[in-house]
Order: C-alpha cells, then structure tokens, then sequence
C-alpha cells in the first residue's frame, strides 16, 4: 500500500506502461507496417510514402487497457500536386488507394469515421494506419471520413528516437480544419 500521493502515481504509471515483451510487438508492428507501406509506395510512385510515426498510447509507450491496436501515422507526398489532380473533393479516393494497395496484407477501412486503414493480424495488436498528405509549406491533410479534409494539421516539433511522436499531435485551429478550394 502506498502511503504518499507521489508514490500513488508511481504506482499508477507503472500500471500503464507497456511491458517488454508488448513493447517489442509494437516495435515489430511499426516496422513491418512501414515495410509494407514502403513496398506499395516506393520514391518512384505517383503517391510516395515520406515517412511513419508511430502514435496513440503506444507511441507513448502507456495503455490502458490490454494492448488492442497500433496507431501509425503514414504521411505521403504531395508529389507532383497530386492532391490537387486526383484527391482535393475526394479524400475517401486517397484512403482507398491506400487500403487497395495494401489489400494483400488484409486490411479494411476503419476507425472514426473513416480516416485510417486497418491492418490485422492473426493476433492483436492490429495496426491502424492514419495516411496523410504532406504539404510544402508544412502541415497535412487527413481525409475526414466524409469524401472531406481536415486540413492545417501539424505535428508538434518535439519527436523522441525512433520516430515515436511524443506529444500530442493534432493542433489546428477550427477554422483551419477544412480543406477548400484556394
């Protein structure tokens, strides 16, 4: 029993961390999921993948209840103004593509309202992937789940090794989350 409050909210955060062996799992799931997204969106394509961060609860190494998914950012770049060609009134296209090219993997379109791309595994953890389009002048797009954009959205600065976001990674300000036409 614990007999401070300090030492109360030690005891709870221990609670909350991720284990070794559920640590390792989200490491194995992060690298394979980035292989795959790799693997359909080499330099070369139309739609190339820039870069993944893993994010949620297990990006920051804590959960709160058992360990049930992996949450991935996958950001893409705008190559070429593909986002003006092919994606601006049509973000369920971009989400699609995604999940079509990973299709061999086993994945289905999931999360809320639609903006992230689920891939299973035989066991949990599963993987959800949240594709963003990168902009030039920083920030990205992420489909909204209604064929719409949530757009200004910005990663914090601040990133730890390994790609893991640590700290909270949207902060657009209301009026900058729709996307419309410039």
């Amino acid at each position: 029993m614990t007999l401070t409050t300090v030492k109360a909210f030690d005891a709870f955060k221990d609670k909350l961390l991720l284990t070794e062996m559920q640590q390792t799992t989200v490491k194995s799931r992060r690298t394979a999921t980035e292989g795959c997204i790799q693997d359909a969106f080499p330099s070369s394509s139309d739609l190339p993948l820039h870069s993944t961060y893993l994010m949620g609860s297990a990006g920051r190494d804590t959960i709160i209840r058992h360990l049930d998914d992996v949450d991935v950012l996958a950001i893409f770049n705008n190559k070429d103004g593909i986002f003006d060609r092919l994606y601006r009134y049509d973000s369920k296209k971009f989400l699609y593509r995604v999940r079509d090219a990973l299709n061999s993997y086993k994945v289905e379109v999931v999360g809320a309202r639609g903006q992230a791309v689920r891939l299973f595994y035989k066991a949990a953890p599963h993987v959800d992937i949240a594709p963003v389009l990168q902009w030039a002048g920083g920030g990205y797009a992420l489909p909204d789940g209604s064929g719409g954009w949530l757009g200004g959205v910005k990663p914090w600065k601040q990133r730890s090794r390994g790609g893991v976001v640590r700290r909270p990674l949207w902060g657009c300000s209301s009026r900058d989350r729709r996307v419309g036409v410039r």
